[in-house]
């Protein structure tokens, strides 16, 4: 069975790739007004992409929307990755970003957090993932399988499944890449390769059948 917060929605839409300026259209608190600011995301009249930013509801599934409201949290040299690549990519699982922002570099490109990034926020090496990102929004987006392979290893797995499964629901992400990520990326923690088995085992069950040989080679644990 899918996870039970998985959600349905579409792709969100892609804009131009041009750095798009939020300020023109972002509602924060300090803007509107605490008491004003949270009446009209409760009526639906903004909708929230951060604990600070929200925007009119017709805009809050645009890629490059998404990408910008996260933008202060990934460094010039980074790319956005995890569950957070996965949000803008289209993923929508919840009413603003509540999981860790993690941003990948590449082998030897030691990361900081910016001075105004959100919180919690962690930065892992994936040389690969960083040279395959695109730009979105202003920012650089890793593509949706290194997006998996970063949540399922790093992320809290009540964001990193439901993602997961969204990316392999809409074919934004194949069974078969991500694989080979996990069986040729002989650094990455056990922990995500443990996810990764339980969440392709559900995912043949889905669909009536099971495949044997797809179980990952044993990696000694870190002890």
């Amino acid at each position: 069975m899918a996870p039970a917060s998985v959600d349905s929605t579409e792709r969100v839409h892609q804009l131009p790739p041009v750095t798009f300026d939020l300020s023109r259209l972002a509602t924060t608190p300090e803007r509107l007004g605490p008491g004003a600011y949270a009446r009209a995301i409760r009526e639906g009249l903004l909708s929230r992409l951060t604990d600070t930013v929200a925007v009119p509801p017709q805009y809050a599934h645009f890629a490059d929307v998404r990408a910008a409201a996260l933008a202060p949290s990934v460094p010039r040299s980074g790319a956005l990755t995890g569950v957070g690549a996965l949000w803008v990519h289209g993923w929508s699982g919840s009413d603003g970003v509540l999981w860790p922002i993690t941003v990948a570099s590449g082998r030897g490109n030691r990361l900081s957090a910016p001075p105004h990034a959100m919180r919690p926020w962690m930065a892992i090496t994936d040389t690969r993932g960083t040279e395959q990102a695109q730009r979105i929004g202003g920012i650089r987006v890793c593509a949706p399988e290194a997006a998996v392979v970063a949540a399922l290893c790093r992320e809290p797995l009540r964001w990193a499944f439901p993602a997961a499964w969204w990316a392999l629901a809409h074919q934004l992400a194949q069974t078969d890449d991500i694989h080979a990520r996990f069986a040729h990326g002989s650094r990455l923690p056990a922990r995500g390769r443990d996810a990764w088995q339980a969440l392709l085992g559900a995912w043949n069950a889905r669909g009536g059948h099971t495949e044997s040989d797809r179980r990952l080679p044993v990696t000694r644990r870190a002890s």
